[in-house]
Formats: C-alpha cells, sequence, structure tokens
C-alpha cells in the first residue's frame, strides 16, 4: 500500500518524533512511503530506517507541483498533519480524489473547525485522529464534523526503550560530569509553549533541594525559544549553590533520548517525552506547564490520557513533593516497575498501527502493504 504523508516543517518535538516513529513502523510493514514536507532536519531524516525504494521525500515547497506528484505516486491514501498541510491536502484532494485522513496533535481545531474554511476542508477528510482523550474532546466541541473524530494514542516503540543496569547508569553519569551516587532529577520537554516556566522553577528549586538531599544533579533536556533564558537560570543555580553539591547538566535537544531518560532517578515530563521514560523503567513525575504528580497505575489515564491534573506549585510544595520522592526509593521503585506494563498496555506502537492500519484498509478498499 502507497501512503503520502504531508506535513508541515518537521523541527524537533512530539509531534515529529511521532511522525518518524509512525514512518518506520509502517515502513517495517512493508508500506511504501512518501513525504512531503515544508521542511525536515537532517536529525530526523536520517532517523528513518527505509529500504531501497521504500520511502521518497519531497520538499514542499512552491516550486513542487504536488498535483504531478500524486499522479505519479499514485497513492491508496492521503494522510496530513498540522496546520497548513491539513488545508493544502483537503484542496489536493478535492483537485484529485484520494482518500483522505489527518492526524491532530494538540487542543486546536485549525483547519477543522465551523468556519466556512473548516467546514470545506472536513469535507474532504475521511477521519480525524486525535492523539489523546484532550485533543479528542477539543474537537468533538468544536469541529466541523465530530462525528469524523477517533483516537488513537501515541505508539511508544517498546524495543527503542529499555531500562540500563545501576552500575551503567553511574557510568553514564561519571562521563558527563555528574556526581554517580547521587539522586539525579531530569526535565524531559520543549523549552517553549509555557512549559519552559516549569523547568525554570525546577531550577530554582534545585539548590534548596540539593540543600536538603546533601547534593542533587539536574539534567535540562530539550531546545526552544526560551533555551536562552533557561541557560540563564542555570548559571545563577550553578553560581549560587556550587558548594551545595548541586551539578546540572544542559543536554540541549537530543536525538538519543533514553539514556538521559535511563541515567535519572525521576524523569519530569509530560505526553509522549513521558512516555518515553516510562517504557524505559524510570520513575515519571508529570510536568507541562505545571505540576501533576507522579505518574503510576491510578494517574496515568488523567496525566497521559486526558492530559490533566496540571497545577501550578509554590516553590516549597515543589521542594518537598521532590524531596519525598527522592527519599522513598521503594515509591520510586513501584513507579519504575509500573511504567513499561502501562506503556505496552496502552501505547505500544504495534497496537497503535494495527488501529491506523485498518482505517487505512477501510478507506482504500483494503488490500494488504
Amino acid at each position: 500500500m502507497k501512503i503520502l504523508l504531508l506535513a508541515d516543517n518537521l523541527i524537533a518535538g512530539g509531534l515529529e518524533t511521532h511522525i518518524i516513529t509512525q514512518i518506520n513502523e509502517l515502513l517495517r510493514r512493508g508500506y511504501e512511503i512518501r513525504l512531503a514536507a515544508a521542511s525536515i532536519t537532517p536529525e530526523l531524516r536520517a532517523q528513518i530506517r527505509a529500504t531501497q525504494g521504500s520511502f521518497h521525500f519531497d520538499l514542499w515547497d512552491e516550486k513542487l507541483d504536488l498535483d504531478a506528484v500524486v499522479r505519479a505516486f499514485d497513492p491508496d491514501m492521503i494522510h496530513a498533519h498540522p496546520f497548513a498541510a491539513i488545508i493544502k491536502g483537503a484542496e489536493l484532494v478535492s483537485r484529485i480524489p484520494k482518500p483522505y485522513i489527518v492526524t491532530v496533535h494538540g487542543a486546536y481545531d485549525f483547519g477543522l473547525d465551523r468556519s466556512p474554511t473548516g467546514y470545506t476542508t472536513s469535507e474532504q477528510v475521511r477521519r480525524i485522529i486525535a492523539v489523546d482523550e484532550r485533543v479528542s474532546k477539543q474537537l468533538l466541541r468544536s469541529a466541523a464534523h465530530p462525528e469524523k473524530v477517533i483516537v488513537i494514542p501515541n505508539g511508544i516503540d517498546m524495543a527503542a526503550f529499555a531500562s540500563a543496569s545501576a552500575e551503567k547508569n553511574r557510568a553514564w553519569r561519571l562521563r558527563h560530569s555528574l556526581a554517580p551516587y547521587t539522586f539525579t532529577l531530569a526535565t524531559v520537554c520543549r523549552l517553549a509553549d509555557g512549559k519552559q516556566q516549569a523547568v525554570v522553577q525546577v531550577i530554582r528549586c534545585a539548590g534548596r533541594l540539593a540543600q536538603r538531599l546533601g547534593g542533587l544533579n539536574l539534567i535540562i533536556v530539550g531546545s526552544g525559544d526560551h533555551a536562552d533564558e533557561v541557560e540563564e537560570q542555570v548559571n545563577e543555580a550553578m553560581r549560587v549553590h556550587l558548594n551545595d553539591g548541586l551539578r546540572i547538566l544542559i543536554a540541549g535537544h537530543r536525538q538519543d533520548v533514553s539514556s538521559y531518560m535511563n541515567g535519572a532517578d525521576l524523569v519530569m515530563a509530560c505526553g509522549r517525552a513521558a512516555m518515553e521514560a516510562m517504557a524505559c523503567g524510570t520513575a515519571v513525575y508529570g510536568m507541562r506547564d505545571g505540576f501533576a504528580g507522579p505518574i503510576s497505575e491510578q494517574t496515568h489515564d488523567l496525566i497521559l490520557g486526558a492530559v490533566s491534573g496540571f497545577a501550578q506549585l509554590q516553590d516549597e510544595a515543589l521542594i518537598d513533593q521532590l524531596e519525598q520522592l527522592a527519599r522513598d526509593t521503594a515509591a520510586r521503585d513501584v513507579l519504575a516497575a509500573a511504567g513499561p506494563q502501562i506503556i505496552a498496555r496502552a501505547y505500544d506502537l504495534r497496537t497503535c498501527t494495527d488501529q491506523l492500519e485498518r482505517i487505512y484498509r477501510q478507506y482504500s478498499g483494503g488490500g494488504n502493504p
């Protein structure tokens, strides 16, 4: 089966990781994939694992005749991701009829709302895939055709994430100039869209947490518009609290994120990053533009599925919660053990792709990859 994927600029983040991970799983299943995107970073492009002739890329700029591409490639399905690609894709299939679906990754209805453009676009769409319940609720309230909305979660490739031994993790910390036996906290998120505020608060609290614990390693993973602000906060914290045993590693954007997740005793993250850390067998604390607490068997539906429960905390309250988790190794062990089980049960890439495949076959007339 041939699939044409449409996207805007693919730079870094959960949306991009979702697309690349899904492409690789479809390629593994024998699909032929063509991706048309306004741009893609070399790092993302290098992650695509394609055999000869199974993957094609088109730079979707003003020079590209996408109609000609569609006629030559003759896809069985066209699948668009946000943002402008959704509207352009609908225009494309209005000229060259093809089954058309879209995936929405956040709580927005761009191109699918109850505006004239939204109705025109949505009329061309067979299915609107929401990646979680929060997105689904937004679309059910505001989409022009809410009956087309279904949920297929972000799929995590369990084979790409695994726990590492304590000895290996201590050696990793040493290589990165961290204290090998000191409690290690990692934040993993984009430093933008309000999430940087939570990271800045963690940095602000890190010194006092280090004082209480007798030392602290803090790893900051992620990039974004506020990276400079975060770095300034790190420099200030290190200047004031160096003698308190505080060590901070600014890792920036990482493709090899699993080693950073394994290197931590506790990861603070949300969405896909939280799921990946859980798949690694690391305890995870929900953090977005606020804080949601440990992700467990009791809370994962709320924090991961509904993307809810995030609240602002005073510094002292946040320090108290993190200190408690740092000291309670048994509680962290329970969270770490539950993580891979939760991901395998609810967010496994193979199961999520099975759902997507059934949609492809339903609207393309069936057939094998």
